[in-house]
């Protein structure tokens, strides 16, 4: 594994504790509907989370069978805690680069912040369309070097202004928001912001077709809507 690898890890790690600090406000559940809103007819499929973090997308997927996968042993230990009374789930301890799922066995797949954080994010296409079915889908949320990234503070603000009794849990939780940025901070230093064109070069070389392309999370995110070709 890369030294850059191990850092990342480290950092997310770290993060795990104040990870779910961000989830009461509205344009973090907002990026997650539209991530979801892209999987088509979900209920009853197969779907993997790559790099699902504490497993909050498991929340808009209720219907569907859900694997989080993620490299970082604290934020699975903390999605686990949070599911542990659901049935319908699972998690897995795994690289995004290697996934555990045997050729063509699942449905969809969604991977959110997660492919710039990848030393070769080409090997996670490589993998996702190995595991998916034809003509599965895979959405992939991520920050490009494109990104506006002021955007996610005004989105935090206007959500504050929209329902002042935030205001009270944000001044509480606010310690913790600021390590977290900081943490985000340490992390990009050792990712790689890709453009958009070089985005959309790789999946398609790696067998996909771009049903969709749109950004998202207040304009830092690149939301890209995939399906795999048949026999690629």
């Amino acid at each position: 594994m890369s030294t850059r690898m191990k850092q990342i890890i480290k950092l997310n790690e770290q993060h795990a504790k104040v990870y779910d600090n961000i989830q009461f406000f509205d344009f973090y559940k907002k990026h997650l509907q539209d991530v979801r809103n892209k999987i088509i007819d979900y209920r009853s499929k197969i779907i993997a989370d790559v790099g699902c973090g504490t497993g909050n997308f498991k929340n808009f997927v209720n219907n569907a069978y859900y694997i989080g996968v993620d490299i970082c042993k604290e934020m699975l230990s903390t999605a686990k805690r949070k599911f542990s009374n659901s049935g319908n789930c699972d998690f897995i301890l795994a690289d995004a680069q290697h996934l555990p799922f045997k050729d063509s066995s699942l449905d969809a797949m969604v991977s959110v912040n997660v492919l710039y954080q990848l030393p070769e994010p080409q090997k996670f296409l490589t993998e996702a369309g190995r595991a998916l079915k034809d003509e599965g889908t895979i959405v992939i949320s991520t920050p490009y070097s494109e990104s506006t990234f002021s955007g996610l503070n005004k989105a935090a603000l206007y959500d504050l202004l929209k329902n002042p009794l935030l205001i009270f849990k944000f001044l509480y939780k606010l310690p913790s928001l600021r390590r977290g940025q900081e943490i985000n901070k340490k992390i990009m230093e050792y990712s790689t912001l890709l453009p958009r064109s070089k985005l959309e070069q790789m999946v398609s070389n790696n067998g996909f077709e771009i049903i969709s392309e749109e950004e998202t999370y207040n304009n830092q995110n690149l939301l890209l809507t995939l399906r795999k070709r048949n026999n690629f």
